[in-house]
């Protein structure tokens, strides 16, 4: 491909328009003349501790057990808010939102406004005394800043895109909804004043607005009127800004020149005349070069708190991806200005996802109704590579979608489950469970956790304290007195229940995990109070232990059946938190204890102990045990596991809270107590292979771990902690790796490293891209296997060759599965995946016939975007600009995959020069139609008055004597590549 570009005539032009767009980028509006510069009249709001809605989260990878991350050094650090668009997800007069400590900054079409609530507002709630909701109005001031006299049809533009997008679900009306919401590093009010555009910005850690005038555009034109301040007074050149709330103070305006590289300051003051602010300009200055006007904005009297998230579950996906749920305050629009009172927090659910490296936050949901009491309690990732999420909600009007279970909220507090697709833009499905009491209870940890069977269907474990909680085909369709566990099937659709059933005695239940073994049979762990709780005769313990005691039990994949129950613990206080299955279907248990629990011969624990971890082990008929054991010597409050997992080879993960006295290895990542413990044990805890205290120092009542973390069965860990820590290890180069000063959000992703030798390890070479037809030779590399199972990606029979050949016919990217299989071993498979990149072929595009430079310079496109290019020029990039003739030739490549494309550039000739009149009368002066410099190749059309061709030649050569039509006027069209010319006019035959 290739363009032929500017003639000489345009180039001045064309070289002003350009120089016009860059000249722009430095604040040059393209309307006005760019030999003049503007004056630019700049406000810069320093909001030290603003804070982006998912950069709120101060989060942390770790990485192996082996490299020790950095330590954050004490102290918030600032962050600024992007500007968010608003496509419906909020009131119509917001046009852009961005987060401020203690509220927010909504850009409107005719100013800004300010909304401020007092800190309690955006402070954790102490869910674990079961304290009510506060009941007294929240305090809020709101400062509506309108730009006087301005013009009412400005147009914003917004600039600078950020990577991430956000999706909101907010309310059950789809039409409200918003998807790929996107934020920007600046928004443009084109002529908002004559000759004036105002520029919002990022600038650093800051929010800068600059007002950008032309040469001669009056400065007095700028009023911005102030409504709702409490006070409003210049003091020594500063504008104090009074609230109830906070005050807010704009540094005397610091207006200066650059010229030549040297800076002149240019004297220039706010006027305040009522309410009204604007600017004044007293100084001399040079009109052809920028002025800017400089204030700063301080923020002051703050309480310390900002927004604050409370995470409570993080999850991982079949990428390695990082997923993390929170609570969060959502923006709240102020009907009037001045100090007001807000009745309810409006919260809702944030689920943020994180890249596998946890460098690039590559979405945020959010997620609610218009209720104040929302909260995420456990997240799992589908074979579908799709995110289920069960929480809770007071909103009657929380997002249900048309196929639901229940679109209707039943009580005090409802179940939610919500199934949201990859990228998260898409509410797939999202229900109500519940019935008209309180589900989950009042304590902050609140139980609940879900899971699939091999259908796809979601089972979920949790408690209820309602009496009418839909149970459907369960083995247990009434209520006790308290709160009971509950157990339900939904299906893949969340649009039928399947079945639900409660579990419980005569006191407190609850049910904190859920497993779905290969037979189908449901598994769930858990704590009672209860003396009656339907634990099964032949159980290993029929009978109540403690005053609180764990439990697990086994029901039928119909929820029909309770084929086991047995109690867990010691004379003190137990529960069970987590629960895991090998792959014979034993049951692992894992929770706290308060008491000293039975340790096995040859199992690693920590004997003679009171309070810590419990790790038991049973048969699937819960009658057996088969190793038991206890972990630390702890003192205090409960600080109960909340990720476990069990290896294929019978590795234990666990992550927790950190427990006083607990052990740790020589190769700790962290010796010294923080906030969370891991913990390894190999050989099905006969020994201890790794040990570590992770995060941050605990010096908050409000620092917790999420209630629910996943650990996958080779041992990588995804959690989140609410933290309030300034030392919480960090690796370098996430997304997020200080602490910005309230509760935030930690997230760790860490690997353990399983101890058992000789397993399976499945390992392919990625080939290199190539074109199609490719015949691919695969390199299996894996060790400690005894069979092989090849998917290539393309619906083709599978291989069991140990290195298959393939060919792909089609281009594309094509994932490819090999299963390493032994019988002997105690791991049976193992699979890995490469992704292989097949590539069209190249595109030849560049011209094969001859072209000719008829302009200043023509370009040159390979085309076949995304491939590598070597021009004979030296260039590399898809297009280039040539302006000698001669022969130019490109490689275009993608791996083994290349394309040779080649074409030869050639002087033009002079342009044509069309006769006017000719004479065909035979004397043999100008007796033909003749065309002066035409080249070998021209296309001529001769039409008569009536529009009829009279004469046509595509390689005309001056040989057409008029013969056989009239004299008279006649029309011409010529074409010719070597003129680089096409003319049309008309011409008399005369004699």
């Amino acid at each position: 491909m290739l363009k032929n570009n500017i003639t000489e005539e345009t180039a001045f032009s064309l070289n002003r328009q350009l120089y016009r767009r860059s000249y722009f980028c430095l604040e040059l509006p393209t309307v006005r003349d760019p030999y003049f510069a503007p004056i630019v009249i700049s406000k810069i709001p320093s909001f030290t501790a603003f804070r982006w809605l998912f950069c709120l989260l101060s989060i942390l990878f770790s990485v192996a057990a082996s490299e020790v991350p950095a330590t954050a050094t004490a102290g918030a650090k600032p962050a600024v808010s992007p500007f968010t668009q608003n496509k419906g997800q909020w009131d119509k007069q917001i046009l852009y939102t961005s987060e401020l400590p203690n509220g927010w900054l909504f850009l409107e079409k005719n100013g800004f406004t300010y909304n401020f609530l007092e800190a309690a507002y955006f402070a954790e709630e102490d869910h674990a005394s079961g304290k009510a909701h506060r009941t007294m109005p929240y305090i809020g001031h709101a400062v509506k800043v309108k730009f006087l006299e301005a013009n009412p049809a400005v147009q914003l533009e917004e600039k600078k895109e950020t990577a991430s997008y956000r999706n909101y679900f907010i309310g059950n009306d789809p039409a409200a909804w918003a998807t790929h919401v996107k934020a920007y590093a600046e928004v443009l009010y084109r002529n908002l004043y004559p000759g004036t555009d105002l520029k919002v910005y990022l600038s650093g850690s800051t929010i800068k607005y600059d007002f950008i005038l032309a040469p001669h555009a009056p400065v007095p034109a700028i009023k911005m009127n102030y409504e709702g301040a409490k006070q409003l007074q210049l003091k020594n050149g500063r504008l104090h800004i009074l609230t109830s709330l906070n005050e807010i103070v704009e540094e005397k305006p610091y207006a200066y020149q650059d010229i030549n590289g040297t800076r002149k300051e240019v004297t220039c003051a706010f006027t305040l005349q009522g309410n009204m602010v604007g600017f004044e300009i007293s100084g001399s200055y040079d009109a052809s070069k920028p002025l800017v006007i400089d204030p700063e904005i301080v923020f002051l009297s703050y309480s310390g708190s900002f927004s604050s998230l409370s995470g409570n579950t993080a999850t991982g996906d079949l990428k390695g991806n990082t997923y993390f749920a929170s609570r969060l305050m959502g923006p709240t629009y102020p009907v009037t200005s001045g100090a007001y009172q807000q009745t309810q927090r409006g919260t809702n659910i944030v689920i943020s996802k994180l890249s596998d490296r946890g460098n690039t936050i590559l979405f945020a949901t959010y997620l609610g109704g218009g209720g104040n009491d929302e909260y995420p309690l456990a997240m799992r990732v589908n074979s579908q590579n799709e995110l289920l999420l069960v929480g809770f909600t007071n909103s009657s009007d929380f997002p249900t979608t048309p196929q639901a279970f229940d679109r209707s909220f039943n009580g005090i507090r409802d179940y939610v489950v919500c199934r949201l697709s990859e990228n998260g833009s898409l509410l797939l499905a999202s229900t109500y469970v519940g019935g008209s009491g309180a589900e989950g209870g009042v304590i902050a940890s609140i139980p609940a956790m879900l899971t699939f069977d091999k259908e796809g269907n979601v089972l979920v474990g949790a408690c209820t304290t309602s009496d009418d909680f839909p149970v459907r085909n369960g083995f247990q369709r009434s209520k006790n007195l308290g709160q009971d566990g509950v157990i339900f099937k939904l299906n893949a659709n969340l649009s039928e229940l399947h079945w639900s059933t409660l579990l419980g005695g005569s006191h407190d239940d609850f049910i904190f995990d859920i497993k779905v073994g290969a037979s189908g049979n449901v598994y769930v762990g858990g704590s009672t109070f209860s003396r009656d709780f339907p634990a099964t005769n032949q159980a290993l313990h029929s009978a109540p232990i403690g005053l609180r005691d764990g439990f697990v039990a086994v029901i039928s994949a119909d929820g029909r059946e309770l084929r086991a129950a047995t109690y867990l613990g010691t004379e003190a206080s137990d529960l069970v938190k987590c629960i895991d299955l090998d792959r014979e279907e034993n049951v692992y248990a894992v929770g706290f204890t308060g008491g000293s629990y039975p340790i096995t011969t040859d199992t690693y624990g920590t004997s003679n102990t009171t309070g810590g971890y419990f790790i038991h082990k049973l048969t699937q008929d819960l009658r057996t045990t088969l190793m038991s054991t206890h972990i630390g010597n702890h003192v205090g409050q409960e600080r109960p596991p909340v990720a476990f997992s069990v290896s294929e080879c019978n590795d234990i993960f666990i992550a927790g809270y950190a427990l006083s006295n607990a052990p740790v290895s020589a190769d700790a990542l962290e010796r010294n107590r923080r906030t969370m413990y891991l913990l390894h044990l190999a050989n099905d805890a006969k020994e201890l292979a790794y040990a570590s205290f992770s995060g941050g120092i605990d010096t908050n009542p409000h620092t917790h771990l999420a209630n629910t973390g996943f650990l996958t069965k080779t041992g990588t860990l995804y959690q989140a902690e609410c933290t309030y820590s300034t030392t919480q290890a960090v690796t370098p180069d996430v997304y997020d790796n200080q602490f910005s000063g309230s509760p935030d959000v930690a997230v760790t992703k860490f690997q353990f490293t399983p101890k058992i030798a000789n397993t399976i390890q499945a390992k392919a070479v990625i080939p290199p891209v190539s074109c199609a037809p490719y015949p691919v030779r695969f390199q299996n590399q894996t060790a400690n296997a005894a069979s092989y199972t090849w998917n290539f990606g393309d619906g083709s029979a599978e291989s069991a060759e140990v290195h298959p050949t393939h060919t792909y016919t089609k281009p594309g990217v094509y994932r490819v599965r090999l299963i390493a299989s032994d019988p002997n071993s105690c791991k049976l498979h193992d699979t890995t995946f490469v992704n292989l990149t097949v590539a069209a072929p190249p595109e030849p595009v560049l011209p094969t016939q001859l072209v000719y430079l008829c302009y200043q310079y023509v370009t040159l496109d390979a085309g076949n975007p995304g491939y590598n290019y070597a021009w004979s020029t030296g260039a590399t990039s898809q297009t280039i600009d040539v302006t000698e003739p001669g022969t130019y030739t490109v490689e275009i490549s993608l791996g083994q995959c290349s394309q040779t494309s080649t074409v030869t550039l050639l002087e033009a000739l002079p342009p044509l020069e069309v006769p006017t009149i000719f004479t065909p009368n035979h004397d043999g002066k100008n007796d033909f139609f003749y065309l002066k410099n035409g080249g070998a190749n021209v296309s001529l059309k001769i039409f008569n008055r009536w529009g009829k061709i009279v004469f046509k030649s595509d390689n005309y050569q001056n040989d057409w004597d008029g013969r056989g039509v009239a004299l008279g006027a006649y029309y011409y069209m010529v074409e010719s590549l070597e003129n680089c010319s096409t003319q049309k006019g008309w011409f008399e035959i005369v004699h």
